[in-house]
């Protein structure tokens, strides 16, 4: 248990050490770049979601 708390403490320490090199430290979901993979993700995620079809309505004769 120690040594987590341990390493949770100096990954805070560097978190803090990054945040002072400067105002432009962004967390990774808000770069430009990051937001448009997950938008595209997304959209190819629904695309095939929507190609297979609604599972809940009858179209086969298995049931």
């Amino acid at each position: 248990m120690v040594r987590v708390v341990n390493e949770f403490e100096i990954s805070q320490e560097r978190i803090k050490q990054e945040q002072t090199k400067g105002p432009d430290i962004k967390h990774n979901e808000q770069v430009k770049s990051k937001q448009n993979s997950f938008v595209k993700q997304v959209q190819a995620l629904t695309n095939i979601l929507e190609g297979m079809g609604n599972p809940f309505l009858e179209e086969c004769d298995d049931l």
